[in-house]
Protein backbone atom coordinates (compact mmCIF):
# COMPACT_ATOMS: atom_id res chain seq x y z
CA UNK A 1 0.00 0.00 0.00
CA UNK A 2 2.95 2.47 1.14
CA UNK A 3 6.31 3.17 -0.45
CA UNK A 4 8.98 2.94 2.59
CA UNK A 5 12.06 3.08 3.48
CA UNK A 6 14.11 0.68 4.93
CA UNK A 7 13.33 1.77 8.49
CA UNK A 8 9.87 1.21 8.13
CA UNK A 9 8.68 5.22 7.89
CA UNK A 10 6.47 6.20 4.67
CA UNK A 11 8.85 7.58 2.18
CA UNK A 12 10.13 10.93 2.63
CA UNK A 13 8.02 12.46 5.69
CA UNK A 14 5.13 10.31 7.64
CA UNK A 15 4.13 7.93 9.97
CA UNK A 16 2.33 4.42 10.16
CA UNK A 17 0.68 2.87 12.77
CA UNK A 18 -0.40 -1.02 11.61
CA UNK A 19 -2.78 -2.47 13.93
CA UNK A 20 -2.10 -6.40 15.16
CA UNK A 21 -4.31 -8.46 12.57
CA UNK A 22 -5.63 -9.94 15.73
CA UNK A 23 -7.18 -6.72 17.25
CA UNK A 24 -9.24 -5.98 13.83
CA UNK A 25 -12.05 -8.10 15.30
CA UNK A 26 -11.50 -6.76 18.68
CA UNK A 27 -12.21 -3.48 17.45
CA UNK A 28 -14.94 -4.27 15.48
CA UNK A 29 -16.63 -6.19 18.41
CA UNK A 30 -15.86 -3.20 20.53
CA UNK A 31 -17.90 -1.21 18.12
CA UNK A 32 -20.88 -3.05 17.35
CA UNK A 33 -21.70 -3.47 20.81
CA UNK A 34 -21.34 0.28 21.38
CA UNK A 35 -23.38 1.15 18.73
CA UNK A 36 -26.02 -1.50 19.06
CA UNK A 37 -28.97 -1.12 17.50
CA UNK A 38 -29.05 2.47 17.13
CA UNK A 39 -29.17 4.69 14.60
CA UNK A 40 -26.45 7.70 14.15
CA UNK A 41 -26.84 11.44 11.93
CA UNK A 42 -22.91 12.07 11.47
CA UNK A 43 -23.87 15.89 11.92
CA UNK A 44 -25.62 15.63 15.39
CA UNK A 45 -24.05 12.80 16.45
CA UNK A 46 -20.47 13.36 15.65
CA UNK A 47 -18.85 13.67 19.34
CA UNK A 48 -20.62 10.36 20.10
CA UNK A 49 -19.06 8.49 17.12
CA UNK A 50 -15.90 9.66 17.72
CA UNK A 51 -15.90 8.40 21.51
CA UNK A 52 -16.95 5.56 20.71
CA UNK A 53 -14.25 5.17 18.11
CA UNK A 54 -11.39 6.09 19.82
CA UNK A 55 -12.30 3.50 22.89
CA UNK A 56 -12.54 0.57 20.38
CA UNK A 57 -9.20 1.46 18.86
CA UNK A 58 -7.33 2.68 22.02
CA UNK A 59 -6.97 -0.05 23.66
CA UNK A 60 -4.80 -1.87 21.00
CA UNK A 61 -2.54 0.51 20.55
CA UNK A 62 1.10 0.73 21.92
CA UNK A 63 2.91 3.99 22.96
CA UNK A 64 4.53 4.62 19.64
CA UNK A 65 1.27 4.46 18.23
CA UNK A 66 -0.31 6.78 20.05
CA UNK A 67 2.74 9.31 20.43
CA UNK A 68 2.04 8.77 16.27
CA UNK A 69 -1.36 9.86 16.84
CA UNK A 70 -0.29 12.90 19.05
CA UNK A 71 2.60 14.06 17.08
CA UNK A 72 0.42 14.68 13.37
CA UNK A 73 -2.56 16.53 15.58
CA UNK A 74 -0.01 18.94 16.80
CA UNK A 75 1.93 19.37 14.03
CA UNK A 76 5.30 19.16 15.56
CA UNK A 77 5.98 16.11 13.92
CA UNK A 78 5.45 13.86 10.64
CA UNK A 79 2.33 15.57 8.06
CA UNK A 80 0.92 12.62 7.80
CA UNK A 81 -0.19 9.43 9.38
CA UNK A 82 -1.65 6.21 7.90
CA UNK A 83 -3.26 3.93 9.84
CA UNK A 84 -3.60 0.19 8.75
CA UNK A 85 -5.83 -2.64 10.01
CA UNK A 86 -8.74 -1.30 10.94
CA UNK A 87 -12.09 -3.60 10.78
CA UNK A 88 -13.87 -3.29 7.52
CA UNK A 89 -17.23 -2.86 7.75
CA UNK A 90 -20.14 -5.31 6.01
CA UNK A 91 -22.81 -4.98 4.20
CA UNK A 92 -21.02 -1.93 2.47
CA UNK A 93 -24.31 -0.22 -0.04
CA UNK A 94 -23.60 0.77 -3.43
CA UNK A 95 -21.08 4.05 -3.99
CA UNK A 96 -23.13 6.77 -3.85
CA UNK A 97 -24.35 10.02 -6.21
CA UNK A 98 -22.82 12.68 -3.85
CA UNK A 99 -24.85 12.06 -1.23
CA UNK A 100 -26.83 9.50 0.91
CA UNK A 101 -28.05 8.17 3.88
CA UNK A 102 -24.89 8.59 6.39
CA UNK A 103 -26.77 6.07 8.84
CA UNK A 104 -25.83 3.04 6.46
CA UNK A 105 -21.66 3.51 7.25
CA UNK A 106 -21.62 4.71 10.69
CA UNK A 107 -19.40 1.60 11.71
CA UNK A 108 -16.37 3.27 9.32
CA UNK A 109 -17.05 7.14 9.83
CA UNK A 110 -17.04 6.21 14.05
CA UNK A 111 -13.80 4.99 13.00
CA UNK A 112 -12.73 7.82 11.02
CA UNK A 113 -13.80 10.10 14.00
CA UNK A 114 -12.08 7.75 16.45
CA UNK A 115 -9.13 8.32 14.56
CA UNK A 116 -9.54 12.33 14.69
CA UNK A 117 -9.96 12.25 18.47
CA UNK A 118 -6.90 10.25 19.12
CA UNK A 119 -5.21 13.09 17.39
CA UNK A 120 -6.57 15.55 19.73
CA UNK A 121 -8.32 17.36 16.57
CA UNK A 122 -12.12 18.11 16.11
CA UNK A 123 -13.89 17.36 13.41
CA UNK A 124 -15.61 20.64 11.33
CA UNK A 125 -17.40 21.19 8.22
CA UNK A 126 -17.56 24.69 5.74
CA UNK A 127 -20.67 25.46 5.34
CA UNK A 128 -19.44 26.93 1.56
CA UNK A 129 -18.85 23.29 0.42
CA UNK A 130 -20.81 20.10 0.49
CA UNK A 131 -23.56 22.01 1.84
CA UNK A 132 -22.32 21.86 5.38
CA UNK A 133 -22.38 18.29 5.99
CA UNK A 134 -19.46 16.93 8.48
CA UNK A 135 -18.47 13.88 5.82
CA UNK A 136 -17.91 14.20 2.16
CA UNK A 137 -18.15 11.26 -0.03
CA UNK A 138 -15.07 11.28 -2.10
CA UNK A 139 -16.62 9.52 -5.04
CA UNK A 140 -17.09 9.74 -9.00
CA UNK A 141 -20.36 11.59 -9.80
CA UNK A 142 -22.21 10.86 -13.08
CA UNK A 143 -23.18 14.76 -13.70
CA UNK A 144 -19.40 16.00 -11.88
CA UNK A 145 -17.25 13.15 -13.99
CA UNK A 146 -15.50 16.15 -15.77
CA UNK A 147 -15.11 18.17 -12.95
CA UNK A 148 -11.68 19.40 -11.06
CA UNK A 149 -13.78 17.80 -7.72
CA UNK A 150 -13.08 15.35 -5.84
CA UNK A 151 -16.56 13.62 -7.63
CA UNK A 152 -14.67 13.69 -10.68
CA UNK A 153 -12.67 11.28 -12.17
CA UNK A 154 -12.13 12.13 -15.88
CA UNK A 155 -9.93 14.80 -15.04
CA UNK A 156 -6.85 14.79 -12.69
CA UNK A 157 -6.94 17.00 -9.54
CA UNK A 158 -3.99 18.72 -9.71
CA UNK A 159 -1.26 19.41 -6.62
CA UNK A 160 -3.14 21.79 -4.42
CA UNK A 161 -4.05 22.88 -0.30
CA UNK A 162 -7.84 22.08 0.10
CA UNK A 163 -9.60 25.34 0.30
CA UNK A 164 -6.62 27.40 0.68
CA UNK A 165 -7.67 30.74 2.43
CA UNK A 166 -6.42 32.09 5.87
CA UNK A 167 -4.44 29.42 7.89
CA UNK A 168 -5.96 28.25 11.34
CA UNK A 169 -5.54 30.64 14.33
CA UNK A 170 -4.14 33.23 12.13
CA UNK A 171 -7.74 35.39 11.67
CA UNK A 172 -10.79 35.58 13.98
CA UNK A 173 -12.80 37.42 11.72
CA UNK A 174 -12.97 34.45 9.09
CA UNK A 175 -13.28 30.90 9.16
CA UNK A 176 -9.66 29.36 8.25
CA UNK A 177 -8.59 26.73 5.85
CA UNK A 178 -9.53 23.07 7.05
CA UNK A 179 -5.90 22.35 8.87
CA UNK A 180 -6.34 18.54 8.39
CA UNK A 181 -7.68 15.96 5.76
CA UNK A 182 -9.01 12.53 7.02
CA UNK A 183 -9.63 9.62 5.06
CA UNK A 184 -11.38 6.53 5.14
CA UNK A 185 -11.70 3.69 2.49
CA UNK A 186 -14.66 1.93 1.39
CA UNK A 187 -14.17 1.26 -1.66
CA UNK A 188 -10.72 2.29 -4.15
CA UNK A 189 -10.55 0.54 -7.11
CA UNK A 190 -10.95 1.86 -11.17
CA UNK A 191 -12.35 -0.16 -13.71
CA UNK A 192 -9.71 -2.52 -14.47
CA UNK A 193 -9.68 -3.57 -10.54
CA UNK A 194 -6.47 -0.91 -9.82
CA UNK A 195 -6.34 0.97 -6.66
CA UNK A 196 -6.53 5.04 -7.25
CA UNK A 197 -3.77 6.60 -5.04
CA UNK A 198 -3.82 9.65 -2.95
CA UNK A 199 -0.67 11.61 -3.77
CA UNK A 200 1.07 13.44 -1.43
CA UNK A 201 3.68 16.14 -1.76
CA UNK A 202 5.46 17.69 1.60
CA UNK A 203 5.87 20.98 1.80
CA UNK A 204 9.66 20.92 3.14
CA UNK A 205 10.91 19.15 0.06
CA UNK A 206 9.84 21.98 -1.69
CA UNK A 207 11.35 24.27 0.56
CA UNK A 208 14.37 22.73 0.22
CA UNK A 209 14.27 22.59 -3.75
CA UNK A 210 13.34 26.40 -4.18
CA UNK A 211 15.68 29.07 -4.87
CA UNK A 212 15.49 31.68 -1.89
CA UNK A 213 14.30 34.61 -4.87
CA UNK A 214 11.18 31.98 -4.76
CA UNK A 215 11.13 32.15 -1.75
CA UNK A 216 11.39 35.56 -0.69
CA UNK A 217 8.62 35.76 -3.93
CA UNK A 218 6.08 33.45 -2.45
CA UNK A 219 5.98 35.25 0.96
CA UNK A 220 4.85 38.99 -0.28
CA UNK A 221 1.34 39.77 -0.48
CA UNK A 222 0.62 39.45 -4.41
CA UNK A 223 -1.41 36.65 -4.89
CA UNK A 224 -4.96 35.88 -5.29
CA UNK A 225 -6.75 32.62 -3.99
CA UNK A 226 -9.82 31.01 -6.14
CA UNK A 227 -12.93 29.50 -4.61
CA UNK A 228 -12.24 25.49 -5.61
CA UNK A 229 -15.06 24.17 -7.68
CA UNK A 230 -16.96 22.62 -5.20
CA UNK A 231 -17.27 25.56 -2.83
CA UNK A 232 -18.96 28.69 -3.52
CA UNK A 233 -16.84 31.23 -1.14
CA UNK A 234 -15.30 34.29 -2.59
CA UNK A 235 -12.14 34.76 -3.99
CA UNK A 236 -9.27 36.35 -1.05
CA UNK A 237 -7.22 38.61 -2.63
CA UNK A 238 -3.26 40.16 -1.09
CA UNK A 239 -2.60 36.78 -0.01
CA UNK A 240 0.99 35.13 0.39
CA UNK A 241 1.39 31.82 -0.93
CA UNK A 242 3.82 30.82 1.69
CA UNK A 243 4.10 31.32 5.63
CA UNK A 244 5.89 29.95 8.58
CA UNK A 245 4.02 28.46 11.61
CA UNK A 246 4.65 30.93 14.73
CA UNK A 247 5.22 28.12 17.22
CA UNK A 248 6.60 25.39 15.69
CA UNK A 249 8.01 27.32 12.54
CA UNK A 250 7.24 24.79 10.29
CA UNK A 251 6.46 26.12 6.64
CA UNK A 252 3.11 26.34 5.59
CA UNK A 253 1.59 26.66 1.80
CA UNK A 254 -1.23 27.67 0.32
CA UNK A 255 -1.02 26.52 -3.49
CA UNK A 256 -3.28 25.16 -6.29
CA UNK A 257 -2.02 24.51 -9.53
CA UNK A 258 -5.19 23.80 -11.43
CA UNK A 259 -5.73 26.26 -14.06
CA UNK A 260 -7.47 29.61 -12.35
CA UNK A 261 -7.07 28.83 -8.80
CA UNK A 262 -3.87 30.66 -7.45
CA UNK A 263 -3.88 33.85 -9.38
CA UNK A 264 -1.17 36.74 -9.89
CA UNK A 265 -2.21 39.96 -9.52
CA UNK A 266 1.69 41.61 -11.02
CA UNK A 267 3.61 40.59 -13.22
CA UNK A 268 6.26 39.11 -10.36
CA UNK A 269 3.81 37.48 -9.04
CA UNK A 270 2.65 35.43 -12.32
CA UNK A 271 6.40 34.29 -13.17
CA UNK A 272 5.96 32.91 -9.08
CA UNK A 273 3.01 30.71 -10.03
CA UNK A 274 4.70 29.33 -13.04
CA UNK A 275 8.03 28.86 -11.56
CA UNK A 276 6.27 27.08 -8.17
CA UNK A 277 3.90 24.83 -10.34
CA UNK A 278 7.21 23.82 -12.45
CA UNK A 279 9.39 23.00 -9.29
CA UNK A 280 6.31 21.01 -8.10
CA UNK A 281 6.03 18.92 -10.73
CA UNK A 282 9.62 18.49 -11.17
CA UNK A 283 9.74 16.63 -7.42
CA UNK A 284 8.74 13.21 -8.72
CA UNK A 285 11.18 11.27 -6.25
CA UNK A 286 10.07 13.16 -3.18
CA UNK A 287 6.04 12.33 -4.06
CA UNK A 288 4.48 9.57 -1.53
CA UNK A 289 1.98 7.43 -3.10
CA UNK A 290 -0.65 6.17 -0.66
CA UNK A 291 -3.72 3.77 -1.70
CA UNK A 292 -6.32 4.36 0.88
CA UNK A 293 -8.24 1.00 0.95
CA UNK A 294 -10.74 -0.78 3.26
CA UNK A 295 -9.65 -0.72 7.10
CA UNK A 296 -7.46 2.14 6.83
CA UNK A 297 -7.35 6.14 7.33
CA UNK A 298 -5.28 8.41 6.13
CA UNK A 299 -4.83 12.10 8.41
CA UNK A 300 -2.84 14.62 6.74
CA UNK A 301 -1.89 18.59 7.25
CA UNK A 302 -3.40 20.49 4.66
CA UNK A 303 -0.52 23.35 5.34
CA UNK A 304 2.16 20.93 5.29
CA UNK A 305 2.18 19.02 2.29
CA UNK A 306 0.18 19.77 -1.42
CA UNK A 307 -2.35 16.27 -2.56
CA UNK A 308 -3.22 15.21 -5.65
CA UNK A 309 -5.24 12.46 -7.59
CA UNK A 310 -4.47 11.08 -10.77
CA UNK A 311 -7.55 10.92 -13.49
CA UNK A 312 -9.36 7.30 -13.75
CA UNK A 313 -11.80 5.39 -15.34
CA UNK A 314 -14.80 4.81 -12.38
CA UNK A 315 -16.71 1.67 -14.33
CA UNK A 316 -19.59 0.62 -12.84
CA UNK A 317 -20.58 4.26 -10.64
CA UNK A 318 -22.11 1.69 -8.07
CA UNK A 319 -19.31 0.19 -7.64
CA UNK A 320 -16.87 2.71 -7.84
CA UNK A 321 -14.31 4.43 -6.05
CA UNK A 322 -15.43 5.69 -2.78
CA UNK A 323 -13.49 7.31 0.22
CA UNK A 324 -15.47 9.31 3.35
CA UNK A 325 -13.48 12.13 4.03
CA UNK A 326 -13.85 14.66 6.69
CA UNK A 327 -11.46 18.40 7.86
CA UNK A 328 -10.09 18.33 11.17
CA UNK A 329 -8.90 21.59 13.52
CA UNK A 330 -7.00 21.71 16.09
CA UNK A 331 -9.73 23.90 17.52
CA UNK A 332 -13.53 24.20 16.82
CA UNK A 333 -13.07 27.78 18.41
CA UNK A 334 -10.80 29.17 15.66
CA UNK A 335 -13.39 29.05 13.19
CA UNK A 336 -16.85 31.47 12.94
CA UNK A 337 -19.73 29.00 13.40
CA UNK A 338 -22.97 29.50 11.25
CA UNK A 339 -24.56 28.65 14.50
CA UNK A 340 -23.22 27.36 17.14
CA UNK A 341 -26.04 25.77 18.91
CA UNK A 342 -27.76 23.89 16.62
CA UNK A 343 -25.12 23.45 14.09
CA UNK A 344 -21.66 22.97 16.73
CA UNK A 345 -19.78 21.61 13.49
CA UNK A 346 -19.65 23.72 10.84
CA UNK A 347 -17.38 27.26 10.62
CA UNK A 348 -18.82 29.59 7.97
Amino acid sequence: MIQRTSNDKIKTQGERVALRASAAEQIRYSLLNQIGDRSFQIDFAADTMADMGAAAIAPYLDTQDRFAFRRIGNGNGEPFLVIDGLPVQDNIPPTPQAFHDDATVAFTDALLLGCIRLARLEPIAVEYENFGRLIRNVCPVKSAAESVSSHGSKLPLEWHTDNAYEFEGRSRSASPSPHFLCFAGIRNKDATGLPVATELLPVTSIIAAASNRLLNAMQKRIFEIKPGQSNDRSSLGRMPLLEYCELSGEPWLRFNANEGQTVGTTDNSKRTIIELAELVESLDDEIVSINVEPGSVLVFDNYRVLHRRKFFDAGDLRSARWLRRCFAARDRDHGVYVDALNRPFVWS
